[in-house]
């Protein structure tokens, strides 16, 4: 896709847009125009396009030091929250690429909770930010307030980063620091969606207290017997490879069955000696560890999230209603 087109697919629903510097209403771009558009869009959809560090003012900037620190975060948050953002390099830093729709009028409730749109996104980030400080055991921050710096302007992907001389691309978190410098010299482009958050689990996300106390749950933990699940977590732990989403599933649906020492001995049995390792001394390392300590904001798994597992079969509205057939 050529630079010209992906910066107008990009700057196209922006509320204002501009060269480097100079406001301006219409673009004569070319490979050394540098473009900025506003994060309002003109039907009241906000980019949620965020950097996923704090950034020290203080510090001199290296590339290759910073990129390599945004892709470790990036990764750390993709585990926990899987297929949630694209992202993108604006040439200076990674960056979350997704929206947030609060031209719809149901959502209005919850944004108004916050302040307004700015504020709600000004949590979601610190949420996002913690994650990694968490694994790295790096002191978090949990006030959230108006301080939180929220970028009003930020780089049109495919076009040129004055600052550093590198263009704005969408990146593949599998991508590594020296394949994402290469694209962003060259300015190698792919085309891209953005997608849209799902305000209810945000709203659950970063408000425990907002969770629906009226979600299925089990009256007490249930010892291991691996014949005793709903016919779609059996399919899903039967998977050779589960991945990230997968696995979030897994351990969602097994720590609202048994207790946390009884889930790893489970996670043992169903994944690969890799995907193991994987999330005991890999990249994925945090995801169980996140959970544990969130579950109460995760119910179990329902069938519209455990379709593709389920049996042809299966009558049950929900997977818990597998034990109250049993009467267990």
């Amino acid at each position: 896709m050529k630079k010209f087109d992906m910066i107008k697919k990009f700057i196209k629903d922006s509320t204002e847009i501009k060269s480097i510097n100079n406001e301006i209403k219409e673009l004569n771009i070319d490979e050394k125009t540098g473009v900025e558009r506003k994060i309002t869009n003109k039907n009241g959809d906000v980019l949620f396009c965020v950097k996923v560090k704090d950034v020290d003012s203080t510090k001199i900037y290296h590339l290759f030091s910073s990129l390599r620190e945004d892709l470790e975060n990036a990764r750390i948050i993709e585990t926990v929250f899987p297929f949630t953002f694209k992202w993108f390099f604006d040439g200076k830093y990674l960056r979350t690429l997704a929206y947030v729709p609060s031209s719809d009028s149901s959502i209005q409730g919850t944004i108004s909770r916050y302040g307004g749109t700015t504020n709600f996104i000004r949590t979601i980030k610190r949420h996002l930010i913690n994650i990694p400080k968490a694994k790295k055991g790096i002191s978090v921050n949990y006030v959230f307030d108006n301080s939180e710096p929220i970028d009003e302007y930020i780089t049109a992907i495919g076009s040129l980063n004055k600052e550093t001389n590198l263009f704005s691309i969408p990146v593949e978190l599998t991508m590594s620091v020296f394949q994402i410098i290469k694209k962003s010299t060259k300015g190698s482009i792919s085309d891209f969606d953005i997608p849209k958050l799902n305000i209810s689990f945000w709203r659950r996300e970063v408000n425990p207290d907002m969770v629906d106390s009226k979600k299925p749950t089990l009256s007490e933990k249930l010892s291991i017997d691996f014949e005793n699940y709903p016919p779609c977590i059996k399919n899903l732990m039967k998977l050779k490879k589960k991945g990230n989403y997968n696995r979030f599933l897994l351990m969602t649906a097994l720590l609202n069955l048994h207790s946390i020492r009884d889930t790893k001995f489970i996670l043992k049995q169903v994944l690969n000696e890799k995907e193991y390792e994987h999330i005991t001394k890999g990249n994925c390392d945090s995801q169980l560890p996140y959970i544990i300590n969130n579950i109460d904001r995760y119910g179990f798994p329902n069938c519209k999230k455990l379709c593709e597992f389920c049996d042809e079969k299966c009558e049950l509205s929900h997977p818990l209603e597998y034990y109250e057939k049993r009467k267990v």
